[in-house]
């Protein structure tokens, strides 16, 4: 949430800018210093964390996707004392992602909990730019009644939605078709693949 800035002019140097901070307008179009202070009437300080990836451009998937995927993945704790002493809802063990540790390491996995009672939305995000993904169905899928896949948003099912896109004249445009009948799950190159579950089976 903050402005940043970086450059390298010298071997051996990065130099980074963060909440830049000026006393006078300098003419670059905001017509007013960029002088924002806290109570003590000082600059406001930044925390913020840095993470510098070490890699060959050959690396696939690209390490620095990995890294911010598993930093946008981190756990939030949350406690809170219990109102009741009723048993803990039977969908809890879903979120272990039981049934999904075979998925290949560069493929993220996305679960979250839908108003309906047992219905989860999940997604599978290929993070390599340079090859598809493909393996079986994972075992996850079999702990539900019901499996489909719907469009990223999951408003809409995949076929439907493949059905009805916007079709753009030219070389580069292809049509897709994908099938809940698949015998494997193939994810595209940074693509995502959506599917709505329901009917948890304990």
């Amino acid at each position: 949430d903050r402005a940043e800035g970086g450059t390298a002019i010298l071997p051996g140097e990065i130099e980074l800018m963060v909440n830049r901070r000026i006393t006078v307008d300098d003419a670059r179009g905001v017509t007013e210093p960029l002088n924002e202070v806290g109570p003590d009437g000082k600059g406001l300080p930044v925390k913020l964390t840095h993470r510098i990836v070490f890699s060959k451009l050959s690396d696939s998937p690209n390490p620095a996707r990995v890294v911010q995927a598993r930093i946008d993945q981190s756990p939030i704790v949350l406690l809170a004392p219990r109102r009741t002493h009723e048993d803990p809802p039977k969908n809890i063990p879903l979120l272990s992602a039981s049934g999904l540790q075979d998925l290949p390491e560069y493929v993220k996995v996305y679960i979250s909990p839908l108003e309906e009672d047992d219905t989860f939305l999940v997604r599978l995000h290929n993070l390599d730019d340079s090859r598809a993904a493909k393996f079986k169905w994972p075992q996850f899928f079999d702990r539900f009644q019901d499996a489909i896949e719907v469009s990223l948003t999951g408003t809409q099912d995949r076929h439907s939605n493949q059905e009805e896109r916007l079709h753009w004249n030219g070389s580069q445009a292809k049509h897709m078709s994908r099938s809940s009948s698949e015998e494997e799950l193939k994810v595209g190159a940074l693509e995502i693949r959506t599917f709505i579950v329901k009917g948890f089976n304990d």
